[in-house]
C-alpha cells in the first residue's frame, strides 16, 4: 500500500515515547501521508508500535483497521467523504436538532430583531450583524476545565483546543474557520498523546507560524513547554521545555514583542504555598529559551491567573493578588523592570472571580474582569496607555448578573470598527450561556448586545473571542449531559 496516495488520514499508536518526539500529532501528514510522529525513543528504551493497540485506536476513530509500519501506526481505510464523518455523524445529527432554533434566531436578526439577538449596528456602519449557526468543533473536550482558544488568522480564524487524542492521552487540535463560521480546513493535530493542562494560549507570528505554551501537569516531563508550529497547524519544531519548570508551574500566558516570544506563568513555592509570577524570553523560530527566568512578584496563596500583552514599548501584565484581593497591573520595560504598578480593587462587598482578559489595540491596552458578591456580579472594562493608570469605564451597568458567576471573560479589539468585543459566561435561571457585547472604543457605550451566541446551550463555559474584518468568532464548551463536553464556535458580525 502506498500511504502517500491512499492515506488521507491516519492515527498514531505508540509505545513508550519521549515527550520531545511528540512534535507532529498524528502519524502521517493529512496531505501526503508522510509519517510525522515516528515511534522514536529517548535513548533509554525501546519504543514500538503495538499492533493490537494500533488496530483498536484506528477502529475507535472510524477506520476499518490499522497496521504498524516502521514503528508507526497507519489506519488502513479512510472514513467516507469527510475524514471525520463516521466519528462525528452522531454528534452532528444532535447538533442539527439543537441549532434549529438558532436558524430561527438568525432570521430574526436578518429582519432587524431585538438587541438580545443582534440587530442594526449602531456603531456607524451600514450592515446588520448576523450570528452563524454554532459549529461543533469537537465532540468533546478533554475535560470540563478546557479553555478553547479563538485566534484571528489570515482572512479568518483559528480554533485551538485540547481534545481526546486517538491514543491514550489528550492532544491539541488546530482548526481554521471562515468569517461565516464554517470550517475552512480539516482539523489538524498539533500535538498528541500528552497530558496537557486546560490553559494553552496560542499566538500567530508575523511569519505566519504559530507558537503555543502549555502545561504538562504530571507524568513524563511535567512543567511548561513551548512549541512553534507552521501555518498548517501541525508538525514544526519539537516542544521545548521551559528550563527548571515542573509540577509547581502553571497558568502560562504569552505575547510577542516583535523579536522574541515572552512567556509569563506562576510557580508555587512548596514550603510556603506562596505564588511567584515568573517571566522569560524564547526564540520565535525554535521555541528555545533565551536567557533565564525572572521573578516579577511574590504573592500570597491563592494568587494567580496572569495575563501579558505587548504594546509597542511596554509590556502590560495583570494578575490577581490574594493579599489585597485586587487585580494588579504591571507595566514592564524590555528588561522586565517594573515601571509602574496599579491595583484595581473590587467594589465594596465584592471579590474578584475567575480570570481576566488583556488585549492591545495598537494604541492602548484593554483589560476585562468580573467581580461578584451576594448582591450580584459585575463586568469591568478598563483601558490604559503604556505606563499609565488604568481607567475603568461604566459598561453593562444595566445588565443584571448573578452573584454565582464564575468570572469567565474574553476580550478582543475590533480594528475595522474601532470597538471592544467582550464575551462572558452568563448564568440564567435555568441555564448558562455565552454572551457577546460590542462596546464603542471612544465613548464606551454599548453598540450591540448582549447577544446570546447559542440559546440552546445548557451549561456553556470558558469563552474565547477573536475579531477579523467586522466579525467576531467565539468559542466555548458546554455540558449538555454528564460526560459530554462538546466544543462550539460561532461568528457574529457583518462586513462594514
Amino acid at each position: 500500500m502506498n500511504e502517500a496516495t491512499t492515506q488521507p488520514r491516519c492515527s498514531a499508536v505508540l509505545g513508550t515515547l519521549a515527550l520531545l518526539a511528540l512534535g507532529g500529532g498524528p502519524a502521517c501528514d493529512l496531505a501526503d501521508g508522510t509519517p510525522i510522529l515516528a515511534s522514536e525513543d529517548d535513548g533509554g528504551g525501546d519504543a514500538t508500535c503495538d499492533p493490537a493497540e494500533c488496530a483498536a485506536a484506528c477502529a475507535a476513530s472510524g477506520y476499518e483497521g490499522g497496521v504498524c509500519r516502521d514503528d508507526s501506526c497507519f489506519c488502513e481505510a479512510p472514513p467516507p467523504a469527510d475524514a471525520d464523518a463516521d466519528a462525528d455523524a452522531e454528534a452532528d445529527a444532535e447538533v442539527e436538532v439543537e441549532v434549529e432554533a438558532d436558524a430561527e434566531v438568525e432570521a430574526d436578526v436578518d429582519d432587524g430583531g431585538g438587541a438580545d439577538e443582534g440587530g442594526t449596528d449602531e456603531g456607524g456602519s451600514s450592515c446588520t450583524p448576523v450570528r452563524s449557526t454554532p459549529s461543533l468543533v469537537a465532540r468533546t473536550a478533554a475535560d470540563a476545565d478546557e479553555r478553547p482558544v479563538a485566534l484571528r488568522s489570515g482572512a479568518g480564524f483559528v480554533v485551538f483546543l485540547r481534545a481526546p487524542a486517538p491514543v491514550v492521552a489528550d492532544g491539541l487540535r488546530f482548526t481554521r474557520f471562515g468569517l461565516d463560521g464554517s470550517e475552512a480546513g480539516a482539523p489538524m493535530w498539533t500535538l498528541s498523546s500528552v497530558e496537557i493542562g486546560p490553559a494553552h494560549p496560542l499566538l500567530e507570528l508575523p511569519s505566519g507560524s504559530f507558537v503555543t505554551v502549555f502545561e504538562v501537569p504530571a507524568g513524563e516531563g511535567p512543567g511548561l513547554w513551548v512549541k512553534v508550529v507552521p501555518s498548517s497547524g501541525t508538525g514544526g519544531e519539537v516542544p521545548r521545555q521551559v528550563p527548571e519548570t515542573g509540577d509547581r508551574d502553571a497558568a502560562p500566558t504569552l505575547t510577542y514583542d516583535g523579536g522574541q516570544v515572552v512567556v509569563a506563568w506562576t510557580r508555587t513555592v512548596p514550603a510556603t504555598g506562596t505564588v511567584e509570577v515568573k517571566i522569560q524570553r524564547f526564540d520565535a523560530t525554535t521555541g528555545m529559551s533565551a536567557g533565564t527566568a525572572a521573578t516579577l512578584r511574590t504573592a500570597p496563596v491563592g494568587s494567580g491567573e496572569p495575563r501579558i500583552a505587548w504594546g509597542n514599548r511596554r509590556f502590560a501584565l495583570a494578575y490577581f493578588d490574594a493579599g489585597d484581593g485586587a487585580l494588579h497591573v504591571l507595566s514592564l520595560d524590555g528588561t522586565f523592570a517594573v515601571t509602574r504598578e496599579d491595583e484595581l480593587l473590587p467594589p465594596a462587598g465584592d471579590a474578584f472571580v475567575g480570570y481576566p482578559a488583556l488585549a492591545w489595540n495598537g494604541t492602548e491596552f484593554g483589560l476585562a474582569w468580573e467581580t461578584g458578591g451576594t448582591a450580584g456580579a459585575r463586568l469591568h472594562l478598563a483601558t490604559f496607555m503604556p505606563d499609565a493608570e488604568p481607567v475603568e469605564h461604566d459598561v453593562l451597568a444595566d445588565v443584571p448578573l448573578s452573584g454565582t458567576e464564575p468570572g469567565q471573560v474574553a476580550l478582543a479589539w475590533g480594528d475595522r470598527t474601532a470597538e471592544w468585543g467582550l464575551a462572558w459566561r452568563r448564568s440564567l435561571p435555568s441555564r448558562a450561556g455565552v454572551f457577546l457585547v460590542r462596546i464603542d472604543g471612544s465613548d464606551f457605550r454599548t453598540i450591540d448586545g448582549p447577544v446570546d451566541l447559542h440559546p440552546e446551550a445548557t451549561a456553556a463555559a470558558h469563552p474565547g473571542l477573536a475579531y477579523n474584518a467586522g466579525y467576531y468568532l467565539a468559542t466555548w464548551t458546554d455540558t449538555p449531559r454528564p460526560g459530554e463536553i462538546p466544543v462550539y464556535a460561532a461568528t457574529y458580525g457583518c462586513t462594514p
